[in-house]
């Protein structure tokens, strides 16, 4: 897997400023291959000279938490159930889950993250769509980011297929990649997880960074095929 592949989860404030530039701008960018672990408890994430603002659940007047219960049924709930049914068995948490009071924070950009059980959901809700954005179990967050300690060999065969993949992210996303645009990495490689594997869908390298395109998918999937991590 490499060894900057053990760096997948550094750390939410990174990805979400990358994000919010292209927001604003309009365009591709460049990110370096990480993925976020959970919200951030700050109320301010600086990257550069970019500024980026947190706004708590807590924070929110009686008014606006009534238009944004509006706005999850009319536009997030109805991206979650697409998402769920497209990685159908797969979601570490029913749809039925997933309601305005298990909402967190929204970051500037439109992006709210619901915490449920210990997994964190994050919405991405601008003028391009509804969809989910991101998604990490709270065990994730520790097991990929470690090797662990195991007394016999790793367990290196991978628990979804290249067509499985396949099948997914066009329902995901409607669009058609070809086989040799995913990319399946067995998890013991490089963490604590046995058996589970990394995927990535689309993805362009320009050196150590990595192009997001819009389309590009990146998750993982531990050893009985649940998704524990994902990134669109």
């Amino acid at each position: 897997m490499g060894s900057h592949r053990i760096q997948i989860l550094a750390g939410l404030g990174l990805l979400v400023a990358g994000l919010l530039v292209a927001f604003l701008v309009g365009h591709q960018f460049l990110k370096p291959a990480k993925i976020p672990p959970s919200p951030t408890t700050q109320s301010q994430v600086k990257i550069g000279l970019v500024p980026i603002n947190t706004r708590r659940a807590t924070d929110y007047s009686t008014e606006e938490m009534a238009a944004f219960a509006e706005r999850f049924e009319k536009a997030f709930k109805p991206a979650i159930k697409k998402w769920c049914l497209a990685y159908q068995g797969r979601i570490p948490f029913k749809l039925e889950a997933v309601t305005p009071d298990k909402f967190h924070s929204r970051l500037a950009g439109g992006l709210y993250t619901f915490m449920i059980d210990g997994t964190t959901l994050t919405i991405s809700d601008s003028k391009q769509g509804t969809r989910v954005f991101y998604m990490m179990t709270q065990e994730a967050a520790h097991d990929l980011n470690t090797i662990g300690v195991h007394n016999g060999p790793r367990n290196l065969t991978v628990p979804v297929t290249r067509e499985e993949v396949l099948r997914m992210v066009k329902a995901d996303t409607g669009v058609d990649f070809q086989p040799n645009q995913v990319e399946i990495k067995p998890t013991a490689a490089a963490c604590a997880v046995d058996g589970g594997a990394f995927v990535e869908v689309g993805r362009q390298v320009l050196g150590d960074l990595e192009i997001m395109t819009g389309t590009n998918i990146s998750f993982v999937v531990a050893a009985d095929g649940k998704l524990i991590c994902y990134q669109h």
